[in-house]
């Protein structure tokens, strides 16, 4: 039994009606990742400021006799800021190959740039929250060493 033209007629508005729903669905996806790839990389930005801003104090203020652990604080304390420097350049790379050709030049960016940068920044987070802990212990036991 052969369709009739309004049977066709239906069909086609009906293939158009879940084109254009896929469509949309296509923008929300496409603004969703935006918003997300953003919020990522805006939080990882924030976590390397502040532990940057933390790392940058030194030990100060103690007497000679405990030079061994001052030195010892300060070699914990570059290797964080050498590992936090390192992160902001992840996080610079990612900026540059990912979301800024993403938003400004309608390009859909490198994903798998992206993915990298952010794992390598973390990495590299991950390694400076490390030494900031192993500096604060050795400041805390000057401090204590001072009683």
């Amino acid at each position: 039994m052969e369709p009739t033209t309004n049977e066709k007629i239906s069909d086609k508005e009906e293939t158009a009606g879940t084109e254009a729903t896929t469509q949309q669905n296509s923008i929300y996806d496409e603004l969703l990742s935006k918003y997300i790839a953003v919020w990522i990389w805006s939080i990882m930005f924030g976590s390397v400021s502040g532990l940057f801003y933390s790392s940058s104090a030194s030990a100060r203020g103690y007497s000679d006799r405990w030079v061994a652990f001052i030195a010892l604080s300060l070699i914990t304390s570059s290797i964080g800021l050498v590992a936090v420097l390192i992160a902001y350049r992840e996080l610079y790379k990612c900026l540059k190959e990912y979301l800024l050709p993403r938003f400004f030049m309608k390009d859909k960016g490198d994903t798998e740039a992206f993915v990298r940068h952010i794992k390598n920044a973390f990495l590299m987070l991950f390694v400076a929250l490390l030494v900031r802990i192993l500096s604060v212990t050795f400041e805390m036991v000057l401090t204590l060493l001072q009683f």
